[in-house]
């Protein structure tokens, strides 16, 4: 299906040992016959646009606080597709697809993002000494191997750490200094620990600071 697994969700935080992604942003809201199943955490929360175009098959998404859809994709098969903002190609809605349930002409629907507060067995707002915000995994979920892996937390960000191994914590706010992973294989994954400082208040938005880059083969 097009996009998916291809572009900026080929790599996936999910919890560790598992494909169950890791997302801080719920979906409500969409056009008949397509259902939300991931939101790039970079959208953040707001008002998102899901739109249906050329007889309704044609889908495209605008992310809060952008002007401009982006590229709408043929979804005129059942299936899931990545749709991607006009303006950022990083804040993207991932849908599952009926198309026969699919409008019959041209409509917009609104989706709210709103921030979720637990992650699978993993409590945001829990308040410990040196509190975890969970193990988690890269995941591979592209066809080919991802080289290059690296990840690093966003310019300012204070009070979180990362690890590779849950022993040895830093926090690297750029790509040069960041943790790597040489290479990732198809359906593999490496561990990534992330936690907050003690006595920091909860933030579903913690996982926003994450930067994840690859090359692709």
């Amino acid at each position: 299906m097009p996009h998916v697994a291809t572009r900026a969700d080929a790599v996936r935080v999910c919890g560790l040992g598992t494909t169950d992604e890791v997302l801080c942003l719920h979906a409500v809201g969409t056009v008949e016959g397509v259902v939300p199943l991931a939101v790039a955490t970079q959208n953040g929360p707001g008002t998102g646009h899901l739109r249906a175009t050329q007889g309704g098959s044609w889908l495209s998404w605008r992310a809060p606080g952008s002007a401009t859809y982006g590229t709408a994709v043929h979804c005129g098969e059942d299936g899931s597709y990545l749709l991607e903002d006009g303006e950022d190609l990083d804040q993207w809605i991932r849908v599952q697809v009926v198309a026969a349930q699919l409008p019959s002409a041209a409509t917009d629907a609104v989706v709210y993002l709103a921030r979720r507060f637990t992650f699978g067995d993993m409590l945001v707002d829990e308040e410990e000494d040196a509190s975890p915000m969970g193990d988690l995994d890269l995941y591979n979920a592209s066809s080919g191997p991802v080289f290059n892996v690296r990840v690093w937390l966003a310019d300012g960000t204070t009070n979180v750490e990362i690890s590779k191994d849950g022993l040895n914590w830093s926090s690297p706010t750029t790509e040069e200094t960041g943790l790597s992973w040489s290479s990732i294989d198809p359906d593999g994954s490496g561990a990534l620990w992330v936690k907050r400082s003690a006595g920091v208040d909860s933030d579903p938005d913690v996982l926003k600071t994450l930067h994840i880059a690859w090359d692709c083969s």
